[in-house]
C-alpha cells in the first residue's frame, strides 16, 4: 500500500451514534487518516465500537493518497465537453446512443473497495472508440439524414483514442484503478494459551458473538479475527509444509530476535507433547511461551499477521496494544509498525495509554482522534440513547491527558533542556542548531519541544539556581532553586563575557562537565560569520560596498570584543542613523539585529567554525537523552 486511505465514508445507520466533529465536511466522513490512527478516550466512549465497525464494514467507501481526483473529474469534464463539440458541429442531437454513454460518466467522489472506480469512464471511451459508419442516429432539422456519418465517427474515434491513450498513461504508472484490503482484528480477548482441552479458539467465538452480533460462525469475519490461540498449531501446519512456509517461520523468528531480543537467535517450537509454544532464546534453555511473560507473548501475537500478511494491502485493527507491555516495548511496537517492510500496512488502534501518545510526537504519519460520550438532557426517557463525538486532534493537545487521567508530569515534557541567556540567543542558537540538524543527511532529526526545549535563565540570574551554591539543605528561605527538580537533564550555555565572570564558569564546568558550553568568543553576536555580518550591516547602511578601516579583518579581530563597539570604531562613512552600539559596547537593537542575521544565514556555509562545534555539542546531548 504505498497509498493510505486518507478519507473513509461511513455508512449512515452504522454510524448513526457517531458525530464526526470536522469543519466543511459532511457529518459522516473521517478525515486525515494517516498510516497510524489512534483512538482516544474514557472507557465507554465509543472508541471500540467505532474501531470494529469500520472493520465489519463489508465494503469500505473511502478516498485513497495517491491518485488526484480532481484531476480525473476534469478528464471526465473535458472528455464531455469534447464530444458534445463534435455534436454541435454536426448537428446531431445523438449519434449511435452516444450521449446516454456520455451522461453515465458522473464526477468520482469516492472509491469503494473492490470496485474498478474507472469503469464507466473505460466503458464511455471504448463506446467512442468503436463507433462505426452507418449505425442510426438522430440529426436535427439542420440536417440531411445519413450526410457526415463517417467524419462523425471518425472525430469521435479521435477523442476516445486520446482518453484511451490519457487513461493508460494513468494506470501504467503506479495509479490503482482498484483497491482491495486484507483486515485484521486483534481483540483485547488475545493470549497464546489454550482454555480448553479441545484446543479451539474461544477467544474468536466470544469475540464473534459479543461484538458483532455472530452466534455461528461467520467465516470471513472468524478469520479475519486474529487472537493468538492458534499460533500454536498455525506454527506446527508451516514447520511441516513446504520449503518456503518452513522459511517463513524461520524469517518471524529471526524477525523476532533481531527487533525485539538484541540480535540473539530465536526459536519458536511446538513441541509434540504440548499445547503452546516453546521458545529458546540464544543459548538459553527453551521454555513455554507462559514462561517468558505476558509482555513478550503479546508482542509474538501483534506483529504475527503483520508478517503472515506482508504481501497484503492489510488494514490492522488493534485494541489496546499496550496490554501488558512495558512503555519500552510499547515504543519499540510502534517503531515497528512503521517499518518500511510494513509499507502496505495501515493501523488503527484504541488505547489509554499515555506513553503511546508521548511516542507518537515524534513520529510521522500519525493521526489522533478524541471520542467523547454525550447524553441529551433535554431526553427525558429513562433509557437515553448516547452520541458519540468523534474529533481529529493534535496529539500535543493537552486536554488528551485529562482524558485518560494522567498528570502532565507524566507525559507532553521535552526529554532535556537547552539553557540560554535570552531572547536573541534562543533565536541565534536555534536558527544556527536548525541549520546543522538539516546538513546531517543520514543522522536521526530532533524536534524542538519533544526531544528538547529552550529555557532562558536571563544572564546574571544564573547565580539564582543551585548549579553554584553549596547550600544548606534546612535553609527554607534564601536557598537556590533546584535544578535537578525541575529539569535533570539540561545544557548550559553561557557568553565568555569578561574576565570577572571566570571563577562562576569554573563552578559551572565542574557543577555540569559535558553539560556545560562557554562560548570562546565575546558573547553570542561574535558567533557571526564575517560574510554575514557584511550583509547585516550593508541592509543598515543601505549600501552594497562597505568601507572598513581594515577591509581585510577576520573573525578572530572581533570574536572578543563587543560587536557593536567593533561596527562602530570600524566602519568608514557610516550613513545609519543610530549607534551600532549600546553604552556597554554590545549590539544596540538586539531583536531587530538578530532578525536581520537569522535572514543571512541560510546554510552551513554562512556558519562559523565555532557556531558549528557548539550545534556538534548540543546534538551529541540530544542524542544522548533521547535514546
Amino acid at each position: 500500500m504505498n497509498y493510505f486511505i486518507k478519507q473513509l465514508i461511513l455508512d449512515e445507520e452504522k454510524f448513526k451514534q457517531y458525530k464526526l466533529e470536522n469543519p466543511n465536511t459532511n457529518d459522516k466522513i473521517l478525515s486525515n487518516l494517516s498510516k497510524l490512527n489512534i483512538f482516544v478516550g474514557t472507557n465507554n466512549s465509543g472508541k471500540s465500537r467505532f474501531l470494529r465497525n469500520i472493520f465489519s464494514s463489508s465494503t469500505l467507501n473511502f478516498l485513497p493518497t495517491g491518485i488526484n481526483l480532481d484531476a480525473i473529474n476534469r478528464l471526465i469534464a473535458n472528455l464531455k465537453i469534447e464530444v458534445k463539440s463534435i455534436m454541435d458541429k454536426y448537428r446531431v442531437l445523438d449519434y449511435d446512443n452516444i450521449n446516454g454513454y456520455i451522461s453515465s460518466i458522473t464526477e468520482i467522489q469516492s472509491v469503494h473497495e473492490n470496485k474498478n472506480y474507472f469503469e464507466h469512464l473505460f466503458n464511455g471511451i471504448i463506446k467512442l472508440t468503436s463507433t462505426t459508419e452507418g449505425r442510426p442516429f438522430t440529426l436535427s432539422s439542420y440536417s440531411a439524414y445519413g450526410q457526415n456519418t463517417q467524419l462523425i465517427s471518425e472525430d469521435l474515434r479521435k477523442v476516445g483514442t486520446h482518453y484511451s491513450s490519457i487513461i493508460k498513461d494513468i494506470t501504467e504508472h503506479g495509479h490503482e484503478t482498484s483497491y482491495d484490503f486484507t483486515k485484521v482484528y486483534i481483540p483485547t480477548l488475545r493470549g497464546l494459551r489454550h482454555l480448553t482441552e479441545d484446543k479451539q479458539d474461544v477467544f474468536s467465538s466470544r469475540t464473534l458473538k459479543d461484538y458483532f452480533n455472530v452466534n455461528e460462525v461467520n467465516q470471513k469475519l472468524n478469520d479475519s479475527i486474529f487472537t493468538g490461540l492458534n499460533l500454536y498449531d498455525e506454527t506446527k501446519k508451516l514447520l511441516l509444509g513446504t520449503l518456503t512456509k518452513r522459511e517463513f517461520v524461520r524469517n518471524f523468528e529471526k524477525f523476532l530476535g533481531e527487533n525485539f531480543f538484541n540480535g540473539q537467535d530465536i526459536s519458536l517450537i511446538p513441541a509434540f507433547d504440548s499445547d503452546v509454544l516453546y521458545v529458546k532464546i540464544g543459548d538459553e534453555q527453551e521454555r513455554p511461551i507462559y514462561d517468558l511473560g505476558d509482555g513478550i507473548q503479546s508482542i509474538i501475537i501483534l506483529t504475527f499477521p503483520l508478517f503472515a500478511f506482508q504481501d497484503k494491502n492489510l488494514l490492522v485493527f488493534i485494541e489496546e496494544p499496550e496490554l501488558y507491555l512495558h512503555p519500552g516495548l510499547q515504543r519499540k511496537l510502534l517503531e515497528t509498525l512503521l517499518r518500511p517492510e510494513f509499507k502496505n500496512n495501515q493501523y488503527f488502534i484504541t488505547t489509554h495509554s499515555n506513553h503511546l501518545l508521548d511516542m507518537s510526537l515524534e513520529m510521522q504519519y500519525t493521526s489522533i482522534y478524541s471520542f467523547r460520550k454525550h447524553l441529551d438532557e433535554t431526553d427525558t426517557s429513562r433509557e437515553k440513547s448516547p452520541s458519540f463525538y468523534v474529533e481529529n486532534v493534535d496529539n500535543e493537545d493537552n486536554s488528551l491527558l485529562e482524558m485518560l487521567g494522567v498528570k502532565n508530569s507524566s507525559v507532553f515534557l521535552s526529554n532535556c533542556t537547552i539553557w540560554v541567556e535570552g531572547i536573541t540567543d534562543r533565536w541565534y542558537i536555534r536558527h544556527y542548531f536548525n541549520i546543522y540538524q538539516q546538513s546531517l543527511k543520514n543522522n536521526q532529526k530532533f524536534k524542538e519541544d519533544i526531544h528538547y526545549s529552550f529555557i532562558e535563565y536571563s544572564g546574571g540570574n544564573i547565580t539564582h539556581w543551585s548549579f553554584l551554591d553549596d547550600e544548606d539543605i534546612h535553609d527554607t528561605v534564601f536557598k537556590s532553586m533546584n535544578t535537578d527538580k525541575i529539569c535533570s537533564k539540561l545544557f548550559l550555555i553561557s557568553d565568555k563575557d569578561s574576565e570577572k565572570k571566570l571563577p562562576r564558569q569554573k563552578k559551572l564546568k565542574l557543577k555540569l562537565g559535558n553539560r556545560y558550553y562557554c562560548l570562546k568568543c565575546k558573547e553570542v553576536e561574535n558567533l557571526i560569520r564575517k560574510e554575514v555580518l557584511l550583509k547585516v550591516i550593508s541592509e543598515y547602511e543601505k549600501e552594497d560596498t562597505l568601507e572598513f578601516k581594515d577591509n581585510n579583518f577576520t573573525y578572530k579581530d572581533y570574536k572578543d570584543n563587543y560587536l557593536g563597539k567593533f561596527i562602530e570604531d570600524n566602519i568608514k562613512d557610516k550613513k545609519r542613523r543610530g549607534k551600532y552600539c549600546s553604552d556597554s559596547g554590545t549590539i544596540s537593537d538586539k531583536v531587530n539585529f538578530a532578525k536581520k542575521v537569522i535572514g543571512n544565514t541560510t546554510s552551513l556555509n554562512d556558519l562559523s567554525n565555532e557556531t558549528i562545534s557548539l550545534c556538534k555539542k548540543i546534538y551529541e546531548f540530544i542524542m544522548d537523552n533521547n535514546k
